[in-house]
């Protein structure tokens, strides 16, 4: 099993993250689909304000800066009976208008929940079946301060699951292509919980998104709107990078050795603009409960595998509890686009990438 993308960074490797905006012109005929999934229960009560304003500044970026065909989704989240009575999920539906997204994000509330871990599977679920249009970019932004049930969390109200696995949940979300920013609500997420923070961590790095804590409302949207630009930019120059790609293909080549020998053409012609943001979390992170995650398919494989270690990663709780998030900081600069982006693109593209 490879190492988590992050841990195999050379510079900094476990105390940054790191998204692309393209300086290049964009295109407006590009389809881009952004869901975002918040759980609103009554722990989410100090931080549902911040999510509310996050969800609005990134949606209105998105909007502002990405020459595409732009839909917004929203799935709220609370818990199953008997923890909470009011709802599972709600489902606000795709809409290409900012002020439908609004009214979305306007009616969100935190209620209800009873037991510390939620209804996260579920939701996930959701946003793996919206309607995503075929050919789109599909972002899909999660805001939470709690885990999914079943992973093994004290006073969870449903121990072994519930009818949606989060494990197979995020299979789903990466077999559909959705690439996702899971954004924790610290330091509750990690004072609170012993597995949520990993799961978060295994939900962004598996569909090749950013684990990011919720911190300056600003900051959080130049990382999501970084990685929708990555992929506008990416999709743009794609009718000029496929055909090459195929040609080196029928060479024998695999897609990713394609991608590293198209690489110095593209990077001669295209630059990107960098963005590294600040974790909370020091060099030294144990990843084996991230890797154990990816390598089961269900619940009851990972229980079989033993579940997940309890005994690493003590630092992180006061880690997070001591980081000043509103001091958080990243720095953007330009370089060429990677060989790891080409080689993801080509896997967005399923006639060349697979």
């Amino acid at each position: 099993l490879n190492l988590p993308r992050w841990m195999q960074q050379k510079n900094n490797r476990n105390s940054k993250t790191k998204t692309f905006r393209s300086t290049m012109a964009q295109d407006s005929t590009v389809q881009l689909d952004v869901a975002f999934a918040c759980d609103c229960t009554a722990s989410m009560g100090s931080y549902i304000h911040q999510a509310q304003r996050s969800i609005q500044q990134i949606s209105a970026d998105i909007r502002a800066k990405c020459k595409a065909s732009l839909r917004f989704a929203l799935v709220e989240y609370r818990d199953h009976p008997p923890q909470d009575s009011t709802f599972v999920t709600r489902i606000n539906a795709f809409t290409d208008s900012l002020q439908t997204m609004q009214q979305y994000v306007d009616q969100m509330s935190a209620q209800g929940g009873g037991d510390g871990p939620e209804a996260v599977a579920d939701a996930l679920h959701e946003i793996a079946n919206l309607p995503w249009r075929d050919n789109a970019i599909k972002i899909c932004v999660w805001i939470a301060d709690a885990p999914p049930h079943g992973l093994g969390e004290a006073s969870d109200g449903f121990p072994n699951g519930t009818s949606i696995d989060p494990l197979q949940a995020i299979n789903e979300l990466k077999q559909k292509g959705v690439v996702t920013y899971a954004v924790g609500c610290e330091p509750a997420l990690s004072t609170s919980y012993k597995h949520a923070r990993d799961f978060m961590m295994n939900a962004a790095d598996s569909t090749e998104g950013k684990y990011l804590p919720l911190g300056k409302a600003d900051l959080l949207s130049k990382v999501v709107v970084g990685g929708a630009l990555e992929g506008v930019s990416l999709e743009a120059i794609w009718a000029e990078v496929k055909d090459d790609l195929e040609g080196l293909k029928k060479q024998g080549l695999s897609t990713e050795e394609a991608c590293a020998k198209h690489h110095a053409k593209v990077a001669a012609v295209h630059v990107a603009d960098h963005v590294e943001v600040d974790s909370p979390y020091a060099a030294g992170y144990d990843y084996a409960n991230v890797k154990q995650m990816q390598a089961c398919s269900s619940l009851s494989a990972l229980r079989a595998q033993g579940g997940l270690s309890t005994s690493i990663n003590s630092q992180a709780p006061m880690q997070a509890q001591q980081y000043n998030y509103q001091a958080q900081q990243c720095q953007q600069y330009s370089a060429p686009p990677s060989v790891s982006q080409l080689n993801r693109w080509a896997n967005h593209h399923s006639g060349v990438g697979h």
